[in-house]
């Protein structure tokens, strides 16, 4: 029986002594990578929800797209100066009216986020063309800024009863 009482103490001694040398550390370690998880989920979950925004972003710009290309037709980034004369000649050709002289020239504006444009056209044609040329000028997504306006009786004997006209506008970019 001593026998017994003595394998039964010994046990239990070394029970006592493995349970503090090995599982104990585990423990702790199991408690330290709980926290790592923990920590690493809250950055997870910030991260998906910048990434949530990102792409709420993008849906909106997508959206937005249609107006920004307006915007960009109104305004454009830069003088596109052949996008002027060329709609110019197509109103004057939708119009009946003959453009005979286009000029453009940059006019220096200071402390502005925008550059200036002047256009000078002189055309010629009859008074209800001449009407829808101005219709169309308004009317046109690129903004024209109508500055001066000059209107002449075309003495040539080609055009009998035609109109001379000038004008000098303003059309705008970004630079």
């Amino acid at each position: 029986m001593n026998f017994r009482k003595l394998l039964s103490a010994g046990l239990a001694a070394l029970g006592i002594i493995i349970i503090p040398l090995l599982v104990l550390p585990q423990y702790s370690l199991i408690g330290l990578t709980k926290e790592a998880i923990e920590t690493r989920q809250a950055g997870l979950d910030k991260k998906k929800a910048l990434m949530e925004k990102i792409e709420d972003l993008k849906k909106k710009t997508q959206e937005r797209k249609n107006d920004m290309d307006k915007l960009a037709t109104i305004i454009p980034q830069t003088k596109k100066t052949q996008d002027i004369v060329v709609n110019l000649e197509e109103m004057a050709r939708e119009t009946g009216i003959t453009v005979k002289t286009v000029k453009t020239a940059k006019v220096s504006t200071r402390g502005q986020d925008f550059g200036t444009l002047q256009v000078e056209v002189s055309a010629s044609g009859q008074y209800k063309s001449l009407f829808e040329f101005i219709k169309l000028m308004e009317k046109n997504l690129r903004v024209l800024d109508l500055q001066e306006f000059t209107l002449s009786l075309d003495t040539s004997a080609a055009a009998v009863g035609g109109l001379n006209f000038a004008t000098k506008m303003h059309t705008y970019f970004v630079e």
